[in-house]
């Protein structure tokens, strides 16, 4: 089990860059999202990096396949992703990845597929961010009824 001052749950925008003013301040940092792909939260990997992507992608090139569209929108999260992360990493961040739960107010335990790993720490934030609400009786199907997600 490693010690740190602060875990971060949550590497969306609000976690990570939480995460990174902690680190610049001198305080030991760990960030645990789900997996190293969901670094950058829905903005970054979902929402806004790729449509923007994509729209520059059609607006240079319009009748380009869709299909080089989306590997420009897929190159373009992954590079931003990898800077993310090697910013993150240089700032002295650790990472933990998998599904975090509370064992006690100074630990968490975080499950992945491959193992399970307890962090110890004197303080959390949880920055998980949130999820699109759909008004009771309707459901998000994309043809009349759209969130962010579709």
């Amino acid at each position: 089990m490693k010690e740190y001052e602060i875990a971060v749950i949550g590497a969306g925008p609000g976690g990570y860059r939480t995460a990174e003013e902690l680190a610049a301040y001198g305080k030991k940092v760990c960030l645990v999202d789900f997996a190293e792909e969901k670094i950058g939260g829905t903005c970054l990997n979902a929402g806004c990096i790729p449509v923007k992507s994509l729209l520059e992608y059609s607006e240079k090139l319009p009748d380009a396949p869709s299909k080089e569209a989306k590997k420009f929108s897929d190159e373009n999260v992954l590079d931003l992703r990898r800077g993310l992360i090697s910013v993150l990493r240089n700032a002295g961040i650790d990472f933990a990845f998998g599904k975090a739960s509370f064992l006690s107010r100074n630990e968490i335990l975080v499950e992945a597929p491959f193992g399970k790993r307890k962090i110890s720490a004197d303080y959390f934030v949880i920055a998980v961010g949130s999820r699109p609400a759909v008004p009771v009786g309707f459901s998000s199907d994309g043809k009349f009824v759209f969130t962010s997600d579709s």
